[in-house]
C-alpha cells in the first residue's frame, strides 16, 4: 500500500511532475477506460481529471510556499532564499524521472521572487508586501509551468479558464497563507471567568 500511496502522490499532486494539463482524454485513462463510448462518462472522467490537476497545482503551490512564509515571518530573507526553496524540490523531482525542463521553472521564478523581494525592500513588520510578494511566487511559478508545457509541448488542451483559473487560484492561495501566518493570534481567554 505504501508504494502505491507514494506513487499516487508523487504523480497526481505534484505538479511538475505531471503533464496532465496537455494530455488529452484517452491519453489519461488506461486501456480499459479507452473503451468507453459514452460520451458523458467521457467527458466526466476529463473534468475528473483536470480537477485533480488542479488540486495537484494548489498542494503544490502550498509545498513550496510554506517555509517560505515561516522563515519570513520571523526573519528577513538573504537574496538567494526563493530561488534555493522554489528550485530544489522541483530539481530533485526531476532527478527522478531524469528530466530536467522543470528545473528552470524554478530557478526564473524564484530569482524573480529573489528581485521582487529585494527592490521592495520586504521586512517580516511590513505585511503587505509580504501578502504581494507570496501572491506574486505563485503566480510567475504556474505562468511559467503553463508557458512551458504549451512550447515544450504539443500545447495544452485544457480550456483557459483551466489553466487561468488554477494560476488565479493559486495566488489566492498564497495570499491567504500569508494572510493566515502574519495574522495575529486571539487573546488568551481566562477559563476561571467562564466556569
Amino acid at each position: 500500500m505504501g508504494t502505491s500511496f507514494t506513487g499516487f502522490f508523487a504523480m497526481n499532486f505534484w505538479a511538475f511532475n505531471s503533464s496532465n494539463p496537455t494530455l488529452k482524454f484517452g491519453e489519461i485513462s488506461n486501456s480499459s477506460l479507452q473503451s468507453i463510448s459514452d460520451p458523458d462518462l467521457q467527458h466526466f472522467l476529463a473534468q475528473q481529471s483536470q480537477i485533480s490537476g488542479i488540486s495537484g497545482i494548489l498542494i503544490t503551490n502550498t509545498i513550496l510556499l510554506l517555509p517560505l512564509i515561516w522563515i519570513a515571518r520571523r526573519w528577513r530573507l538573504p537574496f538567494g532564499s526563493f530561488t534555493i526553496l522554489l528550485s530544489l524540490p522541483i530539481i530533485l523531482m526531476g532527478v527522478l524521472d531524469v528530466d530536467f525542463k522543470m528545473s528552470i521553472i524554478g530557478i526564473v521564478s524564484g530569482l524573480a521572487a529573489d528581485f521582487i523581494y529585494k527592490i521592495w525592500r520586504v521586512t517580516p513588520a511590513i505585511r503587505y508586501k509580504n501578502h504581494a510578494v507570496f501572491t506574486m511566487v505563485p503566480f510567475c511559478l504556474f505562468s511559467l509551468y503553463f508557458l512551458d508545457l504549451q512550447i515544450a509541448t504539443s500545447g495544452i488542451v485544457w480550456i483557459p479558464v483551466f489553466w487561468g483559473g488554477s494560476i488565479v487560484l493559486s495566488m489566492l492561495s498564497g495570499l491567504v497563507l500569508s494572510a493566515f501566518a502574519y495574522s495575529k493570534p486571539p487573546k488568551h481567554v481566562n477559563m476561571s471567568i467562564l466556569n
